[in-house]
């Protein structure tokens, strides 16, 4: 009785290792600290800055309409089977690396159409024609994967699976999540997930940001030799370099706004190396980035690789400034 009722006010203090090492000290404590309320603070104060970015596993890709013959660089007719139905309307093009024109209402899916009748020439016109949705008929099929589903529900679940992603864009097949279940955010499995106890649950959360951490500190390119594998590339060093000139090029342009000697000059040039562009790009960008749960930068690697990693505006432009050359760029 008196082991359960000091034990609990202890576990505001401790930390989940502490936890750990009194489950393993007897049967009677094993039991105390297995209990809900002995994690709840520790899963929260995990969760606290961790938040649940956007799954690509769990968003549906799907293909674009069937298009006619093309009518314009920006447009073309309805499929022969839809020139009916679709009379005075024309289905715009699939933009690459874009998702396609189209919505999801109620459950319906919707595809994007412009009338026939308004203009695409000059260039800008094309840009503020009407934007008309209409439902995609059924059955729905998919082409590649040809299979015919005959509801909206059945054809979502297909567009989920990672086989059907991968045919529909094979560059798909880059992202880790696809290949190990390890590498995707418990929350995301939500049912699964919230019946867990409270220190299953901080158990998977531990793991998921240990796995996701280490895959991202090796992954990151560590030189021109790198290992060339589906996700560490030798372009990776290629894209590290090119920051590190980048770098040196502002800090020469900069040195009298900053009131730099000749001999300082030199000293931060020093400084600006493709091995220290790729630690700040890991430790500043992407694993502070993965860490708030916002996604951006981490999931630029995870879909891109590293040679594609670049900064998202004038901001994000000045802290790679400052985090590789240890000036003050605001």
């Amino acid at each position: 009785m008196l082991l359960g009722s000091v034990v609990p006010i202890l576990f505001g203090k401790l930390g989940h290792l502490e936890l750990l090492v009194i489950r393993g000290t007897s049967r009677e404590l094993r039991t105390i600290a297995s209990e809900d309320h002995a994690w709840a603070d520790a899963l929260r104060r995990m969760l606290d800055n961790f938040e649940l970015g956007e799954d690509e596993l769990a968003r549906p890709a799907y293909p674009v309409r069937a298009r006619g013959e093309c009518r314009d660089s920006r447009s073309f007719f309805p499929c022969e089977a839809e020139r009916d139905e679709l009379a005075g309307f024309v289905v715009p093009p699939p933009i690459y690396k874009h998702p396609p024109p189209l919505r999801v209402t109620d459950g319906v899916l919707e595809d994007m159409l412009h009338p026939e009748s308004e203009d695409v020439e000059p260039f800008h016109k094309a840009f503020f024609r009407t934007k008309v949705y209409k439902a995609r008929p059924l059955p729905l099929r998919c082409e590649k994967c040809d299979i015919e589903c005959d509801s909206y529900a059945s054809f979502t679940e297909h567009c989920i699976l990672f086989a059907h992603k991968t045919k529909l864009d094979p560059s798909r097949r880059f992202d880790p999540r696809f290949q190990d279940p390890r590498f995707n955010d418990p929350r995301h499995s939500v049912d699964a997930f919230e019946i867990l106890p409270t220190m299953a649950k901080f158990e998977a959360m531990h793991r998921y940001r240990q796995v996701m951490v280490a895959w991202f500190s090796a992954s990151c390119p560590t030189g021109p030799n790198a290992a060339a594998s589906v996700f560490c590339q030798r372009e990776g060093w290629g894209n590290m370099e090119a920051s590190a000139v980048m770098a040196r090029k502002n800090v020469k342009n900069d040195a009298d706004a900053f009131e730099l000697s000749a001999r300082e000059v030199r000293a931060v040039l020093r400084k600006c190396t493709a091995e220290r562009a790729a630690e700040v790009w890991l430790e500043n960008f992407v694993l502070a980035d993965f860490e708030s749960g916002l996604l951006g930068y981490a999931l630029d690697v995870v879909e891109n690789g590293w040679d594609m990693l670049d900064a998202h505006g004038s901001c994000s432009h000045r802290g790679f400034l400052a985090g590789i050359t240890g000036l003050d760029y605001g």
